[in-house]
């Protein structure tokens, strides 16, 4: 079978997922000090007008800090999880963001990687890891990673292959990996949701977190295999 030439390596593609979780307390009440304190601010003022003029009260302000791990600027990478083609996942995964990234960056370095194969990736993991590694002064793994679609053309970025977007995204079928894995095979590799993840890394369960990370990227990699006979 031919494949199209920007999937072509999908048995040598790279796998991979991220977990993350908030940053360090102080780190992240600097980050709330310093940008939510002008949302609050700017709330309480439309607050007290709307109770002034007799009007609805405006609705609370979504924060990034309600859900902290959810963006490079409030959260880090606590675990990174990869495969190349069909060998055995490998997770990345510990205190020391840095040196996940570094490990990522000298894994990627070693291979020679064409494409990126990812669940909701080009929205989340790949931005998120090159913020982080731009952060962090891992600018290698940041040079050929998406911050986003709209990165110019002569970036040295690998091609990327986001399941999510290819057999639906956001506005069409909208299907989660677990509902994918469930239904075209791999749900046996699942171990837990993203949402358990930053409970784990309160308690201490680093363990926990790399057990899920992999199965995610197990389960993924299952329902890439069946988009094969499509590409």
């Amino acid at each position: 079978m031919v494949y199209p030439i920007e999937f072509a390596p999908l048995d040598s593609a790279l796998y991979i997922d991220i977990e993350t979780a908030p940053l360090g307390e102080i780190e992240l009440e600097r980050y709330v000090k310093v940008v939510e304190k002008v949302k609050w601010v700017k709330y309480e003022a439309e607050v007290t007008k709307a109770v002034a003029e007799g009007k609805r009260k405006p609705n609370r302000p979504k924060l990034k800090s309600d859900n902290p791990g959810l963006s490079p600027f409030s959260g880090r990478v606590v675990a990174i999880g990869v495969a190349i083609g069909s060998e055995d996942p490998i997770v990345f995964y510990g205190t020391n963001e840095k040196a996940l990234l570094e490990d990522l960056s000298r894994l990627v370095a070693a291979n020679r990687l064409e494409l990126i194969v990812t669940f909701n990736g080009e929205a989340f993991d790949l931005p998120f890891l090159a913020h982080r590694a731009l952060v962090q002064g891992v600018p290698g793994l940041a040079r050929i990673l998406p911050f986003s679609s709209k990165r110019p053309k002569f970036s040295r970025m690998l091609k990327s292959l986001d399941i999510y977007n290819y057999m639906g995204g956001k506005w069409v079928i909208n299907g989660t990996l677990e509902e994918y894995a469930l239904l075209y095979g791999g749900h046996e590799h699942l171990n837990g949701t993203g949402y358990e993840v930053e409970g784990w890394w309160e308690a201490g369960e680093l363990g926990r977190i790399a057990h899920h990370c992999r199965g995610d990227v197990l389960a993924m990699r299952c329902v890439a295999q069946r988009l094969v006979s499509v590409l």
